[in-house]
């Protein structure tokens, strides 16, 4: 799988664009319903895209500082720096999946 367009990536005009002033590279576009007929889900679905290389950034930084500080791996009873229980584990595990999944589409 290719590298995403680089962030940041901003909503306007109907769609996700890499240009602020959205004069350049669409990234995504909405429907093309008019702003009266928009679903009502349709401006926070693009503010997620748009905020999605951020998203990813972030997921990746809290990954590999849990790697760093052999979190990730503790699991409750193990013998890490701080015990993690069943919810703090099960968070990174999400985290990690959702990384794998943008990066190289596997569910």
């Amino acid at each position: 799988m290719s590298e995403h367009t680089p962030g940041p990536w901003y909503y306007a005009f109907g769609a996700v664009w890499k240009d602020p002033d959205a004069k350049t590279f669409r990234i995504a576009k909405m429907d093309r319903d008019t702003p009266e007929t928009w679903p009502p889900e349709r401006d926070a679905n693009a503010r997620l895209i748009a905020a999605a290389p951020e998203l990813l950034e972030a997921l990746k930084e809290l990954v590999r500082w849990m790697d760093v500080n052999n979190h990730s791996h503790t699991p409750k009873g193990g013998a890490g720096p701080l015990t993690y229980g069943g919810d703090e584990y099960s968070v990174v595990t999400d985290a990690r999946q959702a990384v794998d999944k943008a990066t190289k589409g596997t569910p």
